[in-house]
């Protein structure tokens, strides 16, 4: 399952306000980056309204379990979904290679200006072991 929200800025009351979310049942389970942007998107085209400053919208993935676990139904065609597996793994492969991003999904655009802010971030010693303080 997954959740595709909208809003526009609370923090500026004179502006037009909006917010909407959408629940979108997958009909299997999947780590196919394709499968999930093309849902995503349709459910964008739902929830878009024009004439509104979004400040934030997003996608959130739920019900997650191990690629192990996946149930198929009668009407999967499993060569293909074996095809966009080995896309997929290709796709991780090139990428932890030659760098993040290498290869991408045309869906997230070429242009890369916008970037999370993370100034404030907290470390991540609280879930990485790799980067829990040493005292010596």
């Amino acid at each position: 399952m997954m959740t595709v929200f909208v809003t526009t800025n609370r923090f500026q009351p004179d502006a037009p306000q909006y917010a909407n979310s959408m629940a979108v049942q997958l009909p299997q389970a999947t780590n196919d980056s394709f499968t999930l942007i093309q849902a995503a998107r349709r459910a964008v085209e739902t929830l878009y309204r024009p004439g509104y400053a979004y400040k934030k919208e997003g996608v959130l993935l739920l019900e997650l379990s191990p690629t192990s676990l996946t149930q198929t139904d009668l009407f999967t065609d499993l060569a293909q979904q074996e095809k966009r597996g080995a896309l997929m793994r290709t796709v991780d492969v090139l990428n932890q290679r030659y760098g993040a991003g290498t290869v991408f999904c045309a869906a997230e655009g070429i242009d890369k200006g916008w970037g999370m802010r993370s100034g404030l971030k907290s470390p991540g010693f609280t879930t990485r072991w790799g980067e829990l303080p040493v005292v010596q």
